[in-house]
Protein backbone atom coordinates (compact mmCIF):
# COMPACT_ATOMS: atom_id res chain seq x y z
CA UNK A 1 0.00 0.00 0.00
CA UNK A 2 1.22 3.34 -0.72
CA UNK A 3 -0.34 6.78 -1.16
CA UNK A 4 -3.15 7.83 -3.69
CA UNK A 5 -3.31 10.58 -5.43
CA UNK A 6 -7.13 11.24 -3.15
CA UNK A 7 -4.72 10.72 -0.42
CA UNK A 8 -2.17 13.67 -1.57
CA UNK A 9 -4.78 16.04 -2.34
CA UNK A 10 -6.14 16.00 1.19
CA UNK A 11 -2.66 16.35 2.64
CA UNK A 12 -2.45 19.52 0.67
CA UNK A 13 -5.50 20.50 1.85
CA UNK A 14 -4.28 19.85 5.58
CA UNK A 15 -0.51 21.46 4.71
CA UNK A 16 -2.55 24.57 3.16
CA UNK A 17 -4.33 24.90 6.88
CA UNK A 18 -1.48 24.69 8.62
CA UNK A 19 0.67 27.05 6.58
CA UNK A 20 -2.15 30.10 6.86
CA UNK A 21 -1.61 29.38 10.90
CA UNK A 22 1.90 29.70 10.30
CA UNK A 23 1.36 33.10 8.38
CA UNK A 24 -0.52 34.09 11.11
CA UNK A 25 2.09 33.81 13.68
CA UNK A 26 4.71 35.60 11.26
CA UNK A 27 1.76 38.83 10.32
CA UNK A 28 1.38 38.70 14.24
CA UNK A 29 4.79 39.44 14.84
CA UNK A 30 5.64 42.10 11.88
CA UNK A 31 2.55 44.14 13.12
CA UNK A 32 3.70 44.24 16.44
CA UNK A 33 7.01 46.00 15.05
CA UNK A 34 4.95 48.49 12.87
CA UNK A 35 3.47 49.55 16.08
CA UNK A 36 7.03 49.63 18.17
CA UNK A 37 8.90 51.22 15.17
CA UNK A 38 5.80 53.95 15.39
CA UNK A 39 6.42 54.72 19.29
CA UNK A 40 10.38 54.81 18.78
CA UNK A 41 9.98 57.10 15.68
CA UNK A 42 7.04 59.41 18.07
CA UNK A 43 9.82 59.33 21.11
CA UNK A 44 12.63 60.43 18.88
CA UNK A 45 10.55 63.50 17.25
CA UNK A 46 9.27 64.80 20.70
CA UNK A 47 12.97 64.77 22.63
CA UNK A 48 14.30 66.23 19.14
CA UNK A 49 11.79 68.48 17.32
CA UNK A 50 12.15 72.15 17.82
CA UNK A 51 8.96 74.22 17.27
CA UNK A 52 7.38 70.87 15.87
CA UNK A 53 9.43 70.46 13.02
CA UNK A 54 12.41 68.03 13.03
CA UNK A 55 15.03 68.85 10.56
CA UNK A 56 18.70 66.52 10.10
CA UNK A 57 20.37 70.12 11.43
CA UNK A 58 18.35 68.97 15.46
CA UNK A 59 20.04 65.61 15.15
CA UNK A 60 24.52 66.42 14.60
CA UNK A 61 24.49 66.70 18.53
CA UNK A 62 27.08 64.24 20.73
CA UNK A 63 24.87 61.76 21.91
CA UNK A 64 24.54 62.05 25.63
CA UNK A 65 23.23 59.77 28.47
CA UNK A 66 20.01 61.24 28.22
CA UNK A 67 19.66 60.21 24.45
CA UNK A 68 20.56 56.59 24.99
CA UNK A 69 18.05 55.93 26.86
CA UNK A 70 15.57 55.46 23.36
CA UNK A 71 18.35 52.82 22.60
CA UNK A 72 18.41 50.91 26.04
CA UNK A 73 14.36 50.74 26.12
CA UNK A 74 14.68 48.62 22.77
CA UNK A 75 18.09 46.79 23.84
CA UNK A 76 17.06 45.42 26.71
CA UNK A 77 13.99 43.55 24.91
CA UNK A 78 16.46 41.75 22.85
CA UNK A 79 16.89 37.87 24.37
CA UNK A 80 19.49 37.26 26.18
CA UNK A 81 20.57 33.88 24.03
CA UNK A 82 21.46 35.59 20.57
CA UNK A 83 22.94 33.52 17.85
CA UNK A 84 25.32 35.40 15.38
CA UNK A 85 23.69 37.46 12.37
CA UNK A 86 21.84 38.71 15.33
CA UNK A 87 25.44 39.61 17.61
CA UNK A 88 27.07 41.14 14.77
CA UNK A 89 23.93 43.22 14.08
CA UNK A 90 23.10 44.00 17.60
CA UNK A 91 26.85 45.41 17.93
CA UNK A 92 26.86 47.17 14.86
CA UNK A 93 23.72 49.19 15.69
CA UNK A 94 25.58 49.98 19.03
CA UNK A 95 28.48 51.10 16.83
CA UNK A 96 26.32 53.67 14.93
CA UNK A 97 24.52 54.89 17.90
CA UNK A 98 27.39 56.90 19.02
CA UNK A 99 28.07 58.79 15.99
CA UNK A 100 25.03 61.27 16.26
CA UNK A 101 21.54 61.47 17.28
CA UNK A 102 20.84 60.57 14.08
CA UNK A 103 22.37 57.13 14.27
CA UNK A 104 20.95 56.46 17.70
CA UNK A 105 17.45 56.90 15.65
CA UNK A 106 18.75 54.53 12.87
CA UNK A 107 20.56 52.24 15.94
CA UNK A 108 16.81 51.95 18.16
CA UNK A 109 14.78 51.08 14.95
CA UNK A 110 17.43 48.85 14.33
CA UNK A 111 17.19 46.64 17.81
CA UNK A 112 13.50 46.65 17.05
CA UNK A 113 13.90 45.05 14.01
CA UNK A 114 16.73 42.30 15.05
CA UNK A 115 13.80 41.34 18.08
CA UNK A 116 11.18 40.67 15.14
CA UNK A 117 13.43 39.17 13.29
CA UNK A 118 14.51 36.67 15.74
CA UNK A 119 11.05 35.81 16.60
CA UNK A 120 10.63 35.19 12.89
CA UNK A 121 13.44 32.72 12.90
CA UNK A 122 12.33 30.81 15.76
CA UNK A 123 8.47 30.62 14.13
CA UNK A 124 10.23 29.13 11.27
CA UNK A 125 12.67 26.59 12.94
CA UNK A 126 9.76 25.26 15.02
CA UNK A 127 7.54 25.08 11.00
CA UNK A 128 10.64 23.19 9.96
CA UNK A 129 10.24 20.20 12.94
CA UNK A 130 6.96 20.56 12.32
CA UNK A 131 6.50 19.73 8.72
CA UNK A 132 8.74 16.88 9.73
CA UNK A 133 7.13 15.32 11.88
CA UNK A 134 3.48 15.39 10.67
CA UNK A 135 5.07 14.65 7.33
CA UNK A 136 6.68 10.92 9.09
CA UNK A 137 3.11 10.42 10.90
CA UNK A 138 1.60 10.81 7.76
CA UNK A 139 4.20 8.64 5.96
CA UNK A 140 3.83 5.64 8.46
CA UNK A 141 -0.07 5.78 8.41
CA UNK A 142 -0.67 5.61 4.55
CA UNK A 143 2.20 3.32 3.23
CA UNK A 144 3.04 -0.30 4.27
CA UNK A 145 6.80 -0.31 5.69
CA UNK A 146 9.18 -2.28 7.15
CA UNK A 147 10.90 -2.24 10.40
CA UNK A 148 14.19 -1.33 8.13
CA UNK A 149 12.09 1.38 6.19
CA UNK A 150 10.55 2.69 8.86
CA UNK A 151 13.65 3.35 10.59
CA UNK A 152 15.27 5.00 7.27
CA UNK A 153 12.28 7.19 7.48
CA UNK A 154 13.59 8.33 11.15
CA UNK A 155 16.95 8.69 10.67
CA UNK A 156 16.61 10.68 7.40
CA UNK A 157 13.57 12.93 9.46
CA UNK A 158 16.15 13.60 12.97
CA UNK A 159 18.64 15.05 9.94
CA UNK A 160 16.46 17.32 7.90
CA UNK A 161 15.36 18.52 11.59
CA UNK A 162 18.61 19.96 11.85
CA UNK A 163 18.27 23.84 11.47
CA UNK A 164 21.05 24.49 9.31
CA UNK A 165 19.88 21.49 6.57
CA UNK A 166 20.23 21.80 3.18
CA UNK A 167 18.76 19.94 0.58
CA UNK A 168 21.35 18.47 -1.88
CA UNK A 169 19.08 19.46 -4.67
CA UNK A 170 19.01 22.67 -4.25
CA UNK A 171 21.35 24.98 -6.68
CA UNK A 172 24.65 25.65 -4.89
CA UNK A 173 24.03 29.19 -5.86
CA UNK A 174 21.42 29.09 -3.33
CA UNK A 175 21.27 30.99 -0.27
CA UNK A 176 20.64 29.10 2.68
CA UNK A 177 17.31 30.42 4.40
CA UNK A 178 18.41 31.94 7.28
CA UNK A 179 21.00 33.77 5.69
CA UNK A 180 18.01 35.17 3.30
CA UNK A 181 16.39 36.31 6.08
CA UNK A 182 18.72 38.29 8.04
CA UNK A 183 19.10 39.64 4.49
CA UNK A 184 15.78 40.80 4.37
CA UNK A 185 16.58 42.16 7.28
CA UNK A 186 19.34 44.44 6.35
CA UNK A 187 17.24 45.61 3.79
CA UNK A 188 14.08 46.23 5.56
CA UNK A 189 15.88 48.74 8.06
CA UNK A 190 17.61 50.03 4.68
CA UNK A 191 14.56 50.95 3.33
CA UNK A 192 12.75 52.70 7.04
CA UNK A 193 16.44 54.57 7.37
CA UNK A 194 15.73 55.91 3.88
CA UNK A 195 12.09 56.92 4.40
CA UNK A 196 12.72 58.75 7.38
CA UNK A 197 15.75 60.64 5.77
CA UNK A 198 13.39 61.45 2.89
CA UNK A 199 10.84 63.21 5.45
CA UNK A 200 13.38 64.79 7.63
CA UNK A 201 14.79 66.56 4.40
CA UNK A 202 11.78 68.42 4.19
CA UNK A 203 11.10 68.73 8.09
CA UNK A 204 9.25 66.39 9.93
CA UNK A 205 6.07 67.39 11.71
CA UNK A 206 4.03 65.14 13.78
CA UNK A 207 1.87 65.02 11.21
CA UNK A 208 4.15 63.38 8.87
CA UNK A 209 4.40 60.64 11.12
CA UNK A 210 0.68 59.64 10.56
CA UNK A 211 0.46 60.76 7.14
CA UNK A 212 3.50 59.66 5.10
CA UNK A 213 5.66 57.31 7.67
CA UNK A 214 2.89 55.12 9.50
CA UNK A 215 -0.28 55.73 6.92
CA UNK A 216 -3.39 54.02 6.65
CA UNK A 217 -5.14 55.64 3.82
CA UNK A 218 -5.14 54.44 0.12
CA UNK A 219 -3.28 57.75 -0.61
CA UNK A 220 -0.33 57.03 1.53
CA UNK A 221 0.17 53.98 0.95
CA UNK A 222 0.90 54.27 -2.43
CA UNK A 223 4.34 55.88 -1.32
CA UNK A 224 7.18 53.96 0.30
CA UNK A 225 7.01 54.05 3.91
CA UNK A 226 7.65 51.90 7.14
CA UNK A 227 4.59 49.87 6.71
CA UNK A 228 5.26 49.16 3.35
CA UNK A 229 8.67 47.90 3.95
CA UNK A 230 7.53 45.43 6.84
CA UNK A 231 4.97 44.31 4.96
CA UNK A 232 6.93 42.91 2.08
CA UNK A 233 9.72 41.71 5.22
CA UNK A 234 6.64 39.37 5.80
CA UNK A 235 5.48 38.16 2.55
CA UNK A 236 9.25 37.29 2.00
CA UNK A 237 9.42 35.21 5.31
CA UNK A 238 6.43 33.15 4.78
CA UNK A 239 7.11 32.74 1.76
CA UNK A 240 10.24 30.80 3.21
CA UNK A 241 8.77 29.21 5.94
CA UNK A 242 6.17 27.46 3.34
CA UNK A 243 9.01 26.60 0.55
CA UNK A 244 11.41 25.01 3.22
CA UNK A 245 8.33 23.09 4.60
CA UNK A 246 7.64 21.86 1.19
CA UNK A 247 11.29 21.02 1.26
CA UNK A 248 11.81 18.94 4.03
CA UNK A 249 8.47 17.06 3.26
CA UNK A 250 9.18 16.33 -0.26
CA UNK A 251 12.63 14.97 1.26
CA UNK A 252 10.83 12.57 2.75
CA UNK A 253 8.75 11.39 0.08
CA UNK A 254 12.03 10.72 -1.97
CA UNK A 255 13.24 8.71 1.28
CA UNK A 256 9.64 6.53 0.96
CA UNK A 257 10.12 6.06 -3.18
CA UNK A 258 13.50 4.60 -2.45
CA UNK A 259 12.81 2.45 0.37
CA UNK A 260 10.01 1.24 -1.81
CA UNK A 261 11.80 1.18 -4.95
CA UNK A 262 9.42 2.89 -6.60
CA UNK A 263 9.51 3.50 -10.60
CA UNK A 264 7.76 5.84 -11.65
CA UNK A 265 5.70 8.96 -10.09
CA UNK A 266 2.78 11.41 -11.18
CA UNK A 267 2.71 15.57 -10.22
CA UNK A 268 -0.23 16.24 -7.74
CA UNK A 269 -1.37 19.93 -8.28
CA UNK A 270 -2.52 22.24 -5.47
CA UNK A 271 -6.05 23.91 -5.51
CA UNK A 272 -5.96 26.78 -7.97
CA UNK A 273 -2.21 25.66 -8.98
CA UNK A 274 -0.30 28.13 -11.49
CA UNK A 275 0.25 27.35 -15.26
CA UNK A 276 3.77 25.59 -14.98
CA UNK A 277 2.85 23.47 -12.41
CA UNK A 278 -0.12 22.27 -14.12
CA UNK A 279 2.20 21.70 -17.44
CA UNK A 280 4.02 19.81 -15.20
CA UNK A 281 1.02 17.53 -14.16
CA UNK A 282 0.25 16.96 -17.76
CA UNK A 283 3.42 15.94 -18.95
CA UNK A 284 3.57 13.24 -16.35
CA UNK A 285 4.42 10.28 -14.94
CA UNK A 286 8.38 10.76 -14.57
CA UNK A 287 10.27 8.11 -13.85
CA UNK A 288 11.80 8.06 -10.27
CA UNK A 289 15.82 9.18 -9.99
CA UNK A 290 15.83 10.61 -13.42
CA UNK A 291 17.87 13.88 -12.85
CA UNK A 292 15.53 15.51 -15.31
CA UNK A 293 12.20 14.41 -13.35
CA UNK A 294 10.86 17.49 -11.66
CA UNK A 295 10.45 17.82 -7.53
CA UNK A 296 8.56 20.50 -5.52
CA UNK A 297 9.53 23.31 -4.87
CA UNK A 298 12.90 23.27 -6.10
CA UNK A 299 11.74 22.38 -9.73
CA UNK A 300 8.71 24.50 -9.41
CA UNK A 301 8.83 27.56 -7.79
CA UNK A 302 8.98 29.11 -3.86
CA UNK A 303 5.58 28.48 -1.97
CA UNK A 304 4.98 25.77 -4.22
CA UNK A 305 2.51 22.88 -2.58
CA UNK A 306 2.57 20.56 -4.93
CA UNK A 307 3.35 16.75 -3.95
CA UNK A 308 5.13 13.45 -5.52
CA UNK A 309 2.62 10.36 -5.77
CA UNK A 310 3.72 6.76 -7.21
CA UNK A 311 2.12 5.77 -9.99
CA UNK A 312 2.35 2.16 -11.20
CA UNK A 313 2.12 3.60 -15.33
CA UNK A 314 5.66 3.74 -17.30
CA UNK A 315 6.28 6.51 -19.51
Amino acid sequence: MMTTVKQEKQRINQLLSRDAKTDENIDEIYNEAVDRLRSVVNQAFDKYAVDGVLVPANLHKKVTRSDMLLLKRQYEKLPDELELPEIERRDNYLAVSQTSQRGLITATLGMVLILATHKVVSVIKKNNQTAVNDEVHYIQQNNDLSKTQRKRIRTKAKQIKSPNYESKDSSDLSVPWLDRIWLDHDKMRNRIDSTINDQLKQGMRAEDIADKLFPENAEGMRQDNIPKAIRDASVSAKRLARTEAATREDELTEQVFKSKKVRYYDWVTEPGACKKCLAIEAAGPYKFGDPDSPRPPVDSHPNCRCRRVPTEETE
